[in-house]
Protein backbone atom coordinates (compact mmCIF):
# COMPACT_ATOMS: atom_id res chain seq x y z
CA UNK A 1 0.00 0.00 0.00
CA UNK A 2 1.12 3.44 -0.88
CA UNK A 3 0.33 6.85 0.35
CA UNK A 4 0.86 9.59 -2.09
CA UNK A 5 1.40 13.06 -1.12
CA UNK A 6 0.58 16.12 -3.42
CA UNK A 7 2.91 18.75 -3.53
CA UNK A 8 0.06 21.48 -3.19
CA UNK A 9 -3.62 21.32 -3.35
CA UNK A 10 -4.29 24.78 -4.35
CA UNK A 11 -7.49 24.84 -6.23
CA UNK A 12 -9.16 28.23 -7.90
CA UNK A 13 -6.86 30.45 -6.10
CA UNK A 14 -7.19 34.26 -7.46
CA UNK A 15 -4.29 35.90 -5.88
CA UNK A 16 -2.06 38.59 -7.09
CA UNK A 17 1.18 38.23 -8.49
CA UNK A 18 4.01 39.58 -6.46
CA UNK A 19 6.65 41.62 -7.90
CA UNK A 20 9.06 38.79 -8.07
CA UNK A 21 11.74 40.35 -6.21
CA UNK A 22 11.04 39.53 -2.52
CA UNK A 23 12.23 35.79 -0.89
CA UNK A 24 11.65 34.35 2.27
CA UNK A 25 14.41 32.86 4.34
CA UNK A 26 12.62 30.13 6.82
CA UNK A 27 13.93 28.71 9.80
CA UNK A 28 11.66 25.31 9.94
CA UNK A 29 11.68 23.22 12.94
CA UNK A 30 9.66 19.88 14.47
CA UNK A 31 9.19 19.33 17.66
CA UNK A 32 10.11 16.09 19.56
CA UNK A 33 10.78 14.99 23.41
CA UNK A 34 12.26 12.46 25.46
CA UNK A 35 11.03 10.49 28.18
CA UNK A 36 12.43 8.84 31.45
CA UNK A 37 9.58 5.43 31.89
CA UNK A 38 9.17 3.37 34.66
CA UNK A 39 8.36 -0.26 34.49
CA UNK A 40 4.53 0.04 33.96
CA UNK A 41 5.36 2.88 30.71
CA UNK A 42 4.34 5.54 32.93
CA UNK A 43 6.26 8.86 32.46
CA UNK A 44 8.32 9.64 35.74
CA UNK A 45 8.96 13.08 34.23
CA UNK A 46 5.40 14.31 33.29
CA UNK A 47 6.35 18.05 32.81
CA UNK A 48 9.63 18.26 30.97
CA UNK A 49 11.96 21.32 31.28
CA UNK A 50 14.07 22.55 28.40
CA UNK A 51 16.71 20.00 28.44
CA UNK A 52 14.52 17.08 27.42
CA UNK A 53 12.53 18.71 24.68
CA UNK A 54 14.36 17.78 21.22
CA UNK A 55 13.79 19.41 17.59
CA UNK A 56 14.60 18.18 14.24
CA UNK A 57 17.05 20.30 12.39
CA UNK A 58 16.83 20.66 8.50
CA UNK A 59 19.71 19.92 6.83
CA UNK A 60 21.30 21.03 3.74
CA UNK A 61 19.55 18.18 1.54
CA UNK A 62 15.93 19.27 3.05
CA UNK A 63 15.76 16.55 5.85
CA UNK A 64 15.58 16.41 9.38
CA UNK A 65 18.46 13.97 10.19
CA UNK A 66 19.52 15.67 12.82
CA UNK A 67 18.42 16.33 16.51
CA UNK A 68 19.42 19.21 18.63
CA UNK A 69 18.16 20.96 21.73
CA UNK A 70 15.07 23.36 21.91
CA UNK A 71 12.27 24.30 24.04
CA UNK A 72 9.25 23.28 24.73
CA UNK A 73 5.86 24.49 23.22
CA UNK A 74 2.90 24.86 25.55
CA UNK A 75 -1.04 24.50 24.41
CA UNK A 76 -3.67 25.77 26.17
CA UNK A 77 -1.45 25.50 29.32
CA UNK A 78 -1.05 21.86 28.54
CA UNK A 79 2.61 20.74 28.03
CA UNK A 80 3.13 17.98 25.48
CA UNK A 81 5.60 15.30 25.06
CA UNK A 82 6.59 12.61 22.92
CA UNK A 83 8.57 9.06 23.09
CA UNK A 84 9.63 6.73 20.44
CA UNK A 85 7.38 3.81 22.37
CA UNK A 86 4.98 3.16 19.59
CA UNK A 87 2.47 1.74 22.77
CA UNK A 88 2.48 4.89 24.27
CA UNK A 89 -0.66 7.20 23.03
CA UNK A 90 -1.22 11.04 22.79
CA UNK A 91 -3.06 11.67 25.62
CA UNK A 92 -3.21 12.66 29.40
CA UNK A 93 0.23 12.70 30.96
CA UNK A 94 1.64 10.15 28.29
CA UNK A 95 1.09 12.82 25.75
CA UNK A 96 3.93 13.35 23.38
CA UNK A 97 5.32 15.50 20.50
CA UNK A 98 6.52 13.37 17.60
CA UNK A 99 6.95 12.51 14.16
CA UNK A 100 7.90 10.00 12.55
CA UNK A 101 9.69 11.61 9.18
CA UNK A 102 11.44 8.25 6.95
CA UNK A 103 11.55 6.85 10.17
CA UNK A 104 14.87 7.47 12.03
CA UNK A 105 16.89 4.60 11.33
CA UNK A 106 14.47 1.72 12.23
CA UNK A 107 12.03 1.92 9.37
CA UNK A 108 11.33 2.97 5.73
CA UNK A 109 8.10 4.72 5.71
CA UNK A 110 8.37 6.72 2.90
CA UNK A 111 5.19 4.81 1.87
CA UNK A 112 3.49 6.86 4.32
CA UNK A 113 4.59 9.82 5.43
CA UNK A 114 6.58 12.10 3.60
CA UNK A 115 10.87 12.18 4.90
CA UNK A 116 9.99 16.64 4.93
CA UNK A 117 7.04 17.35 6.30
CA UNK A 118 7.69 21.34 4.65
CA UNK A 119 7.33 22.03 0.84
CA UNK A 120 8.55 25.52 -0.22
CA UNK A 121 8.03 27.01 -3.29
CA UNK A 122 8.77 30.37 -5.01
CA UNK A 123 11.67 31.93 -3.15
CA UNK A 124 9.90 30.62 -0.17
CA UNK A 125 6.76 32.65 -0.58
CA UNK A 126 4.77 29.38 -0.73
CA UNK A 127 5.04 27.64 2.24
CA UNK A 128 3.01 23.67 3.05
CA UNK A 129 2.96 21.63 5.99
CA UNK A 130 1.69 18.28 5.81
CA UNK A 131 0.96 16.07 8.84
CA UNK A 132 1.41 12.83 9.33
CA UNK A 133 -0.71 9.98 9.09
CA UNK A 134 -2.16 8.60 12.42
CA UNK A 135 -2.90 5.05 14.09
CA UNK A 136 -6.70 6.25 15.00
CA UNK A 137 -7.86 6.79 11.62
CA UNK A 138 -6.33 3.53 10.29
CA UNK A 139 -8.03 1.65 13.24
CA UNK A 140 -11.32 3.39 12.68
CA UNK A 141 -11.13 1.83 8.74
CA UNK A 142 -10.01 -1.38 9.85
CA UNK A 143 -7.29 -1.23 7.90
CA UNK A 144 -4.58 -2.29 10.94
CA UNK A 145 -4.44 -5.72 10.23
CA UNK A 146 -3.20 -5.12 6.54
CA UNK A 147 0.49 -4.20 7.13
CA UNK A 148 1.76 -7.76 7.94
CA UNK A 149 5.12 -7.80 10.00
CA UNK A 150 5.56 -4.13 9.79
CA UNK A 151 3.10 -3.36 12.44
CA UNK A 152 0.80 -0.60 12.23
CA UNK A 153 1.49 1.00 14.79
CA UNK A 154 5.65 1.56 14.16
CA UNK A 155 4.23 3.39 10.74
CA UNK A 156 1.79 5.87 11.88
CA UNK A 157 1.99 8.83 14.24
CA UNK A 158 0.15 8.48 17.39
CA UNK A 159 1.76 11.38 19.11
CA UNK A 160 1.16 15.37 18.75
CA UNK A 161 2.75 17.02 15.83
CA UNK A 162 3.98 20.05 16.55
CA UNK A 163 6.16 22.52 14.21
CA UNK A 164 7.45 26.23 13.68
CA UNK A 165 8.52 27.81 11.00
CA UNK A 166 10.41 31.24 11.24
CA UNK A 167 10.68 33.62 7.68
CA UNK A 168 12.95 36.36 7.34
CA UNK A 169 12.68 38.89 4.93
CA UNK A 170 13.82 42.70 3.65
CA UNK A 171 12.23 44.99 1.48
CA UNK A 172 13.92 47.73 -0.24
CA UNK A 173 10.80 49.93 -0.06
CA UNK A 174 7.68 49.96 1.32
CA UNK A 175 5.36 47.22 0.40
CA UNK A 176 2.05 45.27 1.37
CA UNK A 177 1.74 42.00 2.22
CA UNK A 178 -0.95 39.56 1.56
CA UNK A 179 -0.89 36.43 3.15
CA UNK A 180 -3.58 33.59 1.61
CA UNK A 181 -4.60 30.05 3.83
CA UNK A 182 -5.46 27.23 3.73
CA UNK A 183 -5.93 23.24 4.77
CA UNK A 184 -7.44 20.52 5.87
CA UNK A 185 -8.36 19.81 9.85
CA UNK A 186 -10.17 16.92 10.95
CA UNK A 187 -14.18 16.44 11.24
CA UNK A 188 -14.24 15.26 14.67
CA UNK A 189 -13.90 18.13 16.60
CA UNK A 190 -12.75 21.47 16.82
CA UNK A 191 -9.79 23.05 18.32
CA UNK A 192 -7.29 20.62 16.40
CA UNK A 193 -4.78 21.25 13.31
CA UNK A 194 -4.20 24.46 14.97
CA UNK A 195 -1.90 27.42 13.31
CA UNK A 196 -0.98 30.82 14.46
CA UNK A 197 0.61 33.43 12.13
CA UNK A 198 2.35 36.64 13.49
CA UNK A 199 4.12 39.23 11.02
CA UNK A 200 7.00 41.19 13.09
CA UNK A 201 5.14 39.62 16.49
CA UNK A 202 2.01 41.41 15.48
CA UNK A 203 -0.69 38.19 15.21
CA UNK A 204 -2.22 38.00 11.86
CA UNK A 205 -4.70 35.16 11.68
CA UNK A 206 -5.11 31.76 13.46
CA UNK A 207 -6.58 28.82 11.94
CA UNK A 208 -8.27 24.96 13.81
CA UNK A 209 -10.06 22.18 12.29
CA UNK A 210 -13.59 22.37 11.45
CA UNK A 211 -15.17 19.92 13.42
CA UNK A 212 -19.18 18.69 12.92
CA UNK A 213 -18.65 15.15 11.90
CA UNK A 214 -18.70 12.71 15.01
CA UNK A 215 -19.85 9.81 12.67
CA UNK A 216 -16.96 9.80 10.32
CA UNK A 217 -14.23 11.23 13.18
CA UNK A 218 -10.76 10.61 10.86
CA UNK A 219 -12.46 12.19 7.86
CA UNK A 220 -11.06 15.87 6.43
CA UNK A 221 -12.36 19.46 5.57
CA UNK A 222 -11.27 22.87 5.09
CA UNK A 223 -10.22 23.99 8.15
CA UNK A 224 -11.76 27.01 9.50
CA UNK A 225 -9.66 30.46 9.62
CA UNK A 226 -9.58 33.52 11.57
CA UNK A 227 -8.34 37.26 11.47
CA UNK A 228 -6.58 39.36 14.21
CA UNK A 229 -9.79 40.04 15.52
CA UNK A 230 -10.82 36.80 16.29
CA UNK A 231 -13.68 37.18 13.37
CA UNK A 232 -14.43 33.66 11.79
CA UNK A 233 -13.08 34.25 7.67
CA UNK A 234 -14.55 33.45 5.62
CA UNK A 235 -17.52 33.74 7.11
CA UNK A 236 -19.91 31.50 5.13
CA UNK A 237 -17.61 28.07 5.62
CA UNK A 238 -17.08 26.03 2.63
CA UNK A 239 -16.96 22.29 2.42
CA UNK A 240 -14.27 20.87 0.46
CA UNK A 241 -14.36 19.19 -2.98
CA UNK A 242 -12.80 16.09 -3.94
CA UNK A 243 -14.99 12.84 -3.32
CA UNK A 244 -17.39 11.37 -0.62
CA UNK A 245 -13.92 11.03 1.79
CA UNK A 246 -10.30 12.10 1.44
CA UNK A 247 -8.62 9.18 -0.04
CA UNK A 248 -6.39 7.60 2.12
CA UNK A 249 -3.95 6.01 -0.56
CA UNK A 250 -3.62 9.23 -2.69
CA UNK A 251 -4.10 12.51 -1.93
CA UNK A 252 -3.40 14.34 -5.05
CA UNK A 253 -6.93 15.49 -5.38
CA UNK A 254 -7.38 19.58 -5.19
CA UNK A 255 -9.58 19.33 -1.49
CA UNK A 256 -9.63 23.14 -1.08
CA UNK A 257 -11.56 25.44 -2.84
CA UNK A 258 -11.09 29.42 -3.25
CA UNK A 259 -14.28 29.35 -0.98
CA UNK A 260 -12.63 27.88 2.18
CA UNK A 261 -9.21 29.82 1.48
CA UNK A 262 -8.82 33.48 3.42
CA UNK A 263 -6.57 36.18 2.87
CA UNK A 264 -5.59 38.05 5.51
CA UNK A 265 -2.73 41.72 5.85
CA UNK A 266 -1.32 43.26 8.11
CA UNK A 267 -3.11 46.14 9.28
CA UNK A 268 -0.04 48.51 8.30
CA UNK A 269 2.03 48.74 5.37
CA UNK A 270 5.33 47.28 5.77
CA UNK A 271 8.11 49.59 5.61
CA UNK A 272 11.81 49.34 3.70
CA UNK A 273 13.67 47.13 6.05
CA UNK A 274 13.60 43.55 7.79
CA UNK A 275 10.74 41.55 8.57
CA UNK A 276 9.42 38.39 9.96
CA UNK A 277 6.62 35.74 9.92
CA UNK A 278 6.46 33.27 12.55
CA UNK A 279 3.95 30.48 12.38
CA UNK A 280 3.02 27.40 14.77
CA UNK A 281 1.97 24.54 14.04
CA UNK A 282 0.05 21.60 16.41
CA UNK A 283 -2.25 18.78 16.31
CA UNK A 284 -3.05 19.28 19.81
CA UNK A 285 -3.70 15.37 19.92
CA UNK A 286 -2.58 12.21 18.12
CA UNK A 287 -5.77 11.18 16.49
CA UNK A 288 -7.01 11.63 12.88
CA UNK A 289 -4.52 14.23 11.15
CA UNK A 290 -4.85 11.33 7.97
CA UNK A 291 -4.41 14.07 5.29
CA UNK A 292 -4.76 17.33 7.32
CA UNK A 293 -2.06 20.63 6.22
CA UNK A 294 -1.65 24.39 6.17
CA UNK A 295 -0.77 25.80 3.12
CA UNK A 296 0.30 29.67 2.59
CA UNK A 297 0.73 32.02 -0.07
CA UNK A 298 2.45 35.27 0.50
CA UNK A 299 1.99 38.29 -2.03
CA UNK A 300 3.64 41.70 -2.29
CA UNK A 301 2.69 44.36 -4.05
Amino acid sequence: MSLNFPTAFWKGSNNPSDDGEVSIDWNLKLYYSEQELDENGQSTTPYLGTENVKEAIQNSDGFFSAIAGAFPYTVGGRDYYDNYDANLTADGNNSFFGWFLNGYDQNDLSDFHRANPWILDNNGKELNLFFESDQATVEKLGRNQIYGTKFYEEIFNNFIQSGYAEGSFTLTSVSDLSITVSGLGEKNQTDFEKMHLAVDDVHICKGESPGGDVVNPWDMNQVKLFNSDGDQTPTQYADRVGGTYVDQDNRRFGYTTAGGQATFTPDNTLVAGEHTIKIYFNTNDGLYNSGAFYGFKFNFS
